[in-house]
C-alpha cells in the first residue's frame, strides 16, 4: 500500500513539474507581452518593466527563477487583476468562496442527480423518462458559462429579479452560481445512475421483490440502488 501511494505521489509531482515546464515555454513561445494592452506604453517604459520583472534575462535564468519561486509557493504579483498584488494572496482570499460554491454544487448535483436517474430508470419508456433524458442531454451539451448567462438574464433583473446580479456573500447570491456549476455534473450523474439502475432493476431479486408486493421506494432505494452504486 505504501509503495502504491508513494508511486502515485511521485507521478503527481512529475505531472505538476511537466505541466509547469510546458506552460512556461509555451507562454514564452506565444508572441506578445503582458504589459502591452490597447494603449501600448513607450519602449522605455516596457524596457523598465521587463527589467523589473526579470523578463530581459536569458530564458534559462527565467526558467530557473520561475521553478524555484514555484517550489517556495511564490506565484509572483498580479499584472492585470490587482496590479502589484501577490497572486498567492488573491488565491487565499478567493479560494474559500470558490471551495464553498464547488462543495454546494457537488452536493446538490449528487442529491438530485441520483434520485432523478433512479426515477428515469424505474419509469423507462414513459414521458417522465423521456423528459429527464432531454433535460440531461441539454445539460451535458451546454457549458456552465452559458447556463450562468441564461440564469443572469432571467433571474437577475431581466425578467423576475429574484437574485442579486453581483455576488455579495449572502445566501441568495450562492444559489445561481451553485446551480450553474452543478447543472452539468447533475445531468451526468443522472445519466450514469439511470444506466446502472436499468441493469439492477432487471435482476431476478428485484423481480422477486416486486412479486412479493414491496413498496416501490423500498425496491428502488434499498435494494436496486445499493447495487447500482457499485
Amino acid at each position: 500500500m505504501a509503495k502504491y501511494v508513494l508511486k502515485r505521489v511521485l507521478m503527481a509531482l512529475f505531472t505538476i513539474f511537466l505541466v509547469a515546464t510546458l506552460t512556461f515555454f509555451l507562454m514564452k513561445a506565444v508572441p506578445g507581452n503582458p504589459f502591452v494592452s490597447e494603449k501600448t506604453p513607450p519602449q522605455s517604459v516596457l524596457d523598465a518593466l521587463n527589467e523589473k520583472y526579470g523578463l530581459d534575462q536569458p530564458l534559462s535564468v527565467q526558467y530557473f527563477k520561475y521553478m524555484s519561486n514555484l517550489l517556495r509557493g511564490d506565484l509572483g504579483v498580479s499584472v492585470k487583476m490587482q496590479k502589484n498584488y501577490p497572486v498567492i494572496s488573491i488565491i487565499k482570499e478567493m479560494f474559500p468562496v470558490s471551495a464553498k460554491i464547488g462543495a454546494f454544487a457537488l452536493l446538490w448535483a449528487v442529491l438530485v442527480g441520483v434520485p432523478l436517474g433512479c426515477l428515469a430508470a424505474y419509469n423507462r419508456g414513459t414521458a417522465t423518462d423521456s423528459t429527464l433524458r432531454v433535460v440531461c442531454t441539454v445539460g451535458i451539451s451546454m457549458p456552465s458559462f452559458v447556463v450562468a448567462s441564461l440564469l443572469l438574464i432571467v433571474f437577475c433583473g431581466g425578467v423576475v429579479g429574484w437574485f442579486p446580479s453581483i455576488f455579495d456573500g449572502s445566501p441568495r447570491s450562492y444559489v445561481l452560481p451553485c446551480f450553474s456549476l452543478g447543472f452539468y455534473p447533475m445531468c451526468y450523474i443522472a445519466r450514469q445512475s439511470r444506466a446502472a439502475m436499468l441493469d439492477a432493476i432487471n435482476q431476478e431479486y428485484i423481480k422477486t421483490a416486486r412479486a412479493k408486493g414491496l413498496k416501490t421506494g423500498k425496491i428502488i432505494f434499498k435494494h436496486a440502488l445499493r447495487n447500482a452504486l457499485i
